[in-house]
C-alpha cells in the first residue's frame, strides 16, 4: 500500500508539471476530472463479487481503486470479491492532464453473514402451569425477530421470557430476518406443561392385611387408598395369589378353595396415571369337626350253613366271632362297617371268613372326608389325605337268633342248627373326624 501511495504521489506530481508547463490562464477548455463511480450491487453475502464503473468527467487516463479490504486495481472499471462480513469504505482516485481527483464513499459494501436462525431455552422444559421459560437467540446475521409461542403467545423481542400458564405441549418457531434474507427455526411440543408434574404417587392401601380363614370361606377387602390433594383415584386392581383373575371392584369379596397362604395384592392409579401397590397375605386351611353315628343296629349277618352238625351257633364265644371293621373306599365321604364272621368247626379247626358284609354307616358333610375312627378302634391310613380310612373296633356286640332270653340257649325249633340260623350285630354309638381336603 505504501509504494503504492508513492506511485500515486509520482503521477500526480508529474500530471501537475504537465499542466503547468502546458496551459495558460487563457485556456479555459482543459479541466481536472471529477470522479465519481457507481456499484452493481452494494449490499450482499461473502463472496459477493461487484463490478465497479467509472463515472469520471474530463477524460481521466488513469485510475486508482481502493476497496477497503486492502484490495486496489488500476483498471477503469474493475471487478472486486468480497470474502469477509463487514461494511467496507471504497476510494477513486482519477487523473488526468489538468490534474486528479479523489471520491470516497464510506461503508459503500455493505457484506452480511447469510441469516441462520437459532435459539436455546432454559431448562426445565417441563413443569406445571406457571413455567417461565426463558430464550436466548443465537441467530446469525439477523436485524429482527418474530417469536412464536402458539397459545402462549409471540413476541419480537430479540430474548424473549414466555410464561406458559396453560397445561398443553408447546412448539417454538424462531423466524429471524436481516437485510440479505431470512429463515425460521421450528422445534416442536419443546415445552411441555402439566397439571400432574410434581404430583406424588397415590397410597395404596386396605385392610385386611392379615386373615386367617378355612378352605371355602370368602374375606371381605376394603379399600382405603388415597391420592394427593386434588387428584383422586380412578383404577384399581386387586389380585389374590390362588390363580384366580383379578378384580377391579373398589371393595371385593374373595372366596378361597385352596388351602395354603396367599399373597393379596391391590395396584391403584391415579387421575395422573401414577400408581402404586400394597400387599397382604391370607392363610387358607382345612377345618376339622365330628360327625356322631349312632348306635345302628346291622342288617342280619347270614352264616354259610351246609348241612346239620357243621357249625354251632350257640351263642358261646369258643364258637362264634363277630369282628366289625370301619373303613372308606377310594378316598371317598362315605363310611362303611365290614362284619367278619369267624365260626368253629372243631377245637383246632377255624375257618375264616365264612361270612362277609358291608353295610353303610353314613356319608360326611360336602367338602370333607372321614379322618378319625372312634377311640377304641386301632386305625390306618393309606395316603396323606387320610383317606381311606381303615380299623378294627372290638366293642361290637352280638348274639346269636334264637336267643330270646340271653341264656345263650337256643330256646325255639327248629333250633340253632337248622339253615335259617342267622346272627345280629349292634354297632354302638360313637364319634368320627371329618376334615376338609384341600385341592
Amino acid at each position: 500500500m505504501k509504494i503504492f501511495r508513492m506511485i500515486l504521489f509520482a503521477i500526480l506530481c508529474a500530471a501537475v508539471l504537465v499542466a503547468a508547463w502546458s496551459c495558460s490562464s487563457t485556456k479555459s477548455e482543459y479541466y481536472r476530472p471529477i470522479v465519481d463511480f457507481t456499484a452493481d450491487t452494494t449490499i450482499g453475502a461473502p463472496g459477493l463479487t461487484v463490478q465497479f464503473t467509472d463515472q469520471t468527467l474530463n477524460e481521466p487516463f488513469s485510475w486508482v481503486w481502493e476497496f477497503g479490504d486492502g484490495g486496489t486495481s488500476s483498471l477503469q472499471n474493475p471487478q472486486h470479491t468480497y470474502d469477509d462480513a463487514g461494511f467496507y469504505s471504497v476510494t477513486l482516485t482519477a487523473i488526468n492532464s489538468d490534474g486528479a481527483d479523489t471520491l470516497s464513499k464510506a461503508d459503500y459494501i455493505k457484506i452480511y453473514e447469510n441469516v441462520v436462525a437459532d435459539f436455546l431455552p432454559s431448562s426445565p422444559l417441563t413443569g406445571a402451569p406457571g413455567l417461565t421459560v426463558n430464550f436466548t437467540n443465537n441467530s446469525v446475521g439477523a436485524t429482527s425477530y418474530f417469536w412464536d409461542f402458539g397459545s402462549a403467545g409471540q413476541s419480537n423481542e430479540e430474548n424473549p421470557s414466555i410464561t406458559f400458564n396453560q397445561a398443553g405441549s408447546y412448539g417454538v418457531k424462531l423466524v429471524a430476518e436481516g437485510p440479505i434474507g431470512k429463515d425460521s427455526l421450528t422445534r416442536g411440543d419443546l415445552i411441555i406443561i402439566s397439571d400432574c408434574y410434581g404430583v406424588a404417587d397415590p397410597t395404596a392401601n386396605f385392610s385386611p392385611k392379615s386373615s386367617s380363614i378355612y378352605l371355602g370361606e370368602s374375606v371381605s377387602f376394603t379399600d382405603q387408598s388415597s391420592a394427593a390433594s386434588g387428584h383422586s383415584i380412578v383404577s384399581r386392581e386387586w389380585s389374590f395369589g390362588d390363580g384366580t383373575s383379578p378384580s377391579s371392584a373398589t371393595n371385593p369379596s374373595h372366596t378361597y378353595n385352596k388351602c395354603g397362604t396367599f399373597t393379596t395384592r391391590l395396584t391403584v392409579t391415579d387421575d395422573c396415571s401414577n400408581s402404586d401397590t400394597e400387599t397382604g397375605s391370607v392363610s387358607v386351611s382345612a377345618r376339622t369337626k365330628t360327625k356322631t353315628i349312632s348306635g345302628r343296629v346291622l342288617d342280619p349277618v347270614y352264616p354259610r350253613h351246609t348241612g346239620s352238625g357243621d357249625y354251632e351257633f350257640n351263642g358261646h364265644g369258643p364258637n362264634v366271632e363277630i369282628t366289625v371293621s370301619l373303613f372308606t373306599q377310594n378316598n371317598d365321604a362315605t363310611l362303611y362297617a365290614r362284619v367278619y364272621m369267624h365260626a368253629k368247626e372243631t377245637v383246632s379247626d377255624w375257618t375264616e371268613g365264612v361270612h362277609t358284609q358291608d353295610f353303610y354307616l353314613g356319608a360326611a358333610d360336602s367338602g370333607y372326608r372321614f379322618y378319625n375312627l372312634p377311640s377304641g378302634c386301632s386305625q390306618s391310613y393309606t395316603d396323606s389325605d387320610h383317606g381311606p380310612v381303615s380299623g378294627s373296633c372290638s366293642w361290637a356286640s352280638w348274639q346269636s337268633w334264637g336267643d330270646t332270653d340271653g341264656d345263650d340257649i337256643c330256646d325255639n325249633p327248629p333250633g340253632c342248627h337248622s339253615d335259617d340260623t342267622k346272627v345280629i350285630v349292634t354297632i354302638k354309638t360313637f364319634n368320627v373326624s371329618q376334615i376338609q381336603i384341600c385341592p
